[in-house]
């Protein structure tokens, strides 16, 4: 059955309590029934959207990702919710992968999705109209309309009926669209509820984007799941959570390290009453034991969570009784995936010994859309690949040792090498680049960007970010400086007197991806395709002048290593 049930069973048993706050507005389960009731009849009868149509969605946080979500799935169409801050480029290759009959687009959205569907003929634009609508945008602009027609629950949609399409790729290659299905749904809403405790009375805040499996399937989706209610707060405002979660006794968060870091920065972190909290959810990157501590002090566990795109989070979370003895661990599997660590050969591994990540269960995707080739690398006999390397402890807990999928994970955004490296290429300054990862506290990782410029070029920082900005496809990378906020930022190194404190190899840099500078005087000592020698690991940073390694021989000063350097670090 699908789960837009959830929502008949509220409004039935409870129809006046509180399901959503957005704004100054709240909508009772009874009101969310009937919108979700008259929504998925003006979509299959009004919009002809039959069962497997997708149906995209652009806009930032608001009521109608839960509407359009519920009335998809009481249908058995699928919700495409598309990323907002990416750019018409990304855009126009999800729509064209996804297909979907319908895009329903914020009314501040409609140009940029106009600019991409003219490619798209046979998706159908719509429009939400909102305050700020006047009569000059409305010209020629067709809006969404209800019917009077309901559709009600009947529970006739099979639990493997795909009701969600999340892309987690960049523009390089074939997009990757997680498909989930009401099954996927279902399981992490109990998983949430038993996990966190939800139940009626738990009031939660919805800040993080909901077009992020995260922010909608960990505690948005199981909160109605329960019966609770739900504040959703457009974008991330620091001081505005703190003060609704006294406004509205909150009792639980999401509170990645970017958001966390942000109400930790608030001037009224330290004397806000948040006693009516009882967790705030971590997890997308690592996370540093500092934001553990400020949170306990405060008397909220802050629980460590994992899980990705292609498999709804948690799948692994630390008990919250035990957060405070297991700082830097992953957690134990929850109740509805298995969890393996297996070596090269798909044999399992010990404790204390790294392996990659395998999951089965509900909660994994079924597949990715329209992609057989990704299927195939994804799945070996029934069991998912995370790409993610792992071990255990005697007792059990999951602990992240390394990536090795070519992938960063910014704040919660996944960024891809490639997608930075195919702008570099495209200058007529750059010889060389190369893309790697590096911890930091504020994003849990940054890109940094290596360049050798060519002859006769002089590049400095600025001039490197015009590449981004005019780059076509244009890519979504931004200044840390500028107005946008959750954009990457980028480290620049110069190519002749790189620094090798900060270029070197070190631990939280992906294997696949490091890179690291040497002395010149040592260059005899390297071998390509070995480990680079102990000995010369530990004096990397005794000389200012360095050169690039690679398997192809020496030039320039830094590049990717395609050798795994097990001794750095």
């Amino acid at each position: 059955m699908d789960v837009s049930g959830w929502i008949s069973h509220y409004a039935a048993w409870s129809k006046n309590k509180i399901a959503l706050r957005y704004l100054n507005t709240e909508i009772t389960y009874g009101e969310l029934e009937t919108y979700v009731s008259r929504l998925a009849a003006t979509l299959a009868i009004d919009l002809n959207v039959a069962p497997g149509d997708r149906v995209a969605f652009l806009g930032l946080n608001s009521p109608e990702h839960i509407k359009l979500f519920f009335a998809c799935a009481r249908i058995g169409a699928i919700w495409v919710p598309l990323n907002a801050r990416m750019t018409v480029e990304q855009h126009r290759i999800f729509i064209a992968d996804s297909e979907p009959k319908l895009l329903i687009a914020e009314h501040e959205y409609g140009q940029h999705a106009r600019s991409y569907l003219s490619e798209s003929p046979d998706t159908k634009l719509l429009l939400l109209k909102s305050e700020n609508t006047d009569a000059s945008e409305s010209t020629g602009t067709e809006f969404l309309k209800l019917g009077t027609e309901k559709r009600k629950w009947n529970g006739d949609i099979p639990d493997k009926t795909p009701v969600m399409i999340a892309y987690t790729s960049g523009t390089t290659g074939k997009p990757k669209g997680a498909v989930h299905t009401n099954e996927s749904f279902a399981a992490a809403a109990a998983n949430s509820s038993l996990l966190f405790g939800f139940n009626s009375h738990s009031e939660t805040l919805t800040h993080a984007p909901l077009f992020h499996i995260g922010a909608i399937a960990i505690q948005t989706l199981p909160s109605l799941y329960a019966g609770a209610s739900v504040t959703i707060h457009r974008q991330v405002d620091p001081s505005l959570i703190l003060s609704d979660i006294l406004k509205y006794k909150i009792t639980n968060i999401g509170a990645i390290p970017p958001v966390s870091r942000a109400l930790f920065n608030d001037p009224g972190w330290e004397t806000a009453d948040l006693s009516s909290m009882k967790t705030a959810m971590t997890g997308s990157t690592r996370v540093a034991i500092e934001h553990i501590d400020r949170c306990q002090e405060r008397g909220i566990p802050l629980v460590q969570t994992y899980g990705m795109t292609e498999a709804i989070p948690p799948i692994l979370i630390v008990p919250v009784e035990q957060v405070e003895s297991r700082k830097g661990s992953l957690g134990l599997p929850v109740p509805y995936c298995e969890v393996r660590l297996v070596d090269d050969q798909m044999n399992d591994v010990g404790p204390g010994e790294t392996g990659e990540m395998l999951l089965r269960g509900p909660l994994v995707i079924k597949e990715y859309s329209n992609n057989p080739n990704a299927n195939h690398d994804a799945f070996v006999d029934g069991w998912f690949r995370t790409g993610d390397a792992a071990h255990q402890d005697e007792e059990g807990f999951f602990y992240m040792d390394d990536r090795i999928k070519e992938i960063i994970i910014v704040g919660s955004s996944n960024v891809y090498p490639a997608d930075l490296e195919r702008v570099l290429d495209s200058s007529d300054a750059i010889a060389e680049c190369a893309v790697i990862a590096r911890h930091e506290d504020e994003f849990g990782e940054v890109p940094i960007v290596f360049i050798i410029p060519k002859t006769g070029h002089a590049l400095k920082n600025q001039r490197s970010w015009n590449f981004f900005n005019k780059a076509s496809p244009p890519t979504n990378i931004r200044m840390k400086s500028t107005s946008s906020t959750n954009f990457q930022e980028l480290h620049w190194a110069k190519s002749t007197k790189a620094n090798c404190e900060q270029c070197r190899a070190t631990r939280g840099i992906p294997k696949w991806r490091r890179a690291f500078v040497v002395p010149a005087t040592n260059q005899q000592q390297i071998v390509p395709n070995q480990p680079l020698p102990l000995n010369l690991a530990e004096n990397v940073a005794s000389d200012k002048t360095c050169l690039r390694y690679s398997p192809l021989g020496w030039s320039g000063v830094v590049r990717v290593v395609e050798v795994v350097v097990n001794h750095i670090g």
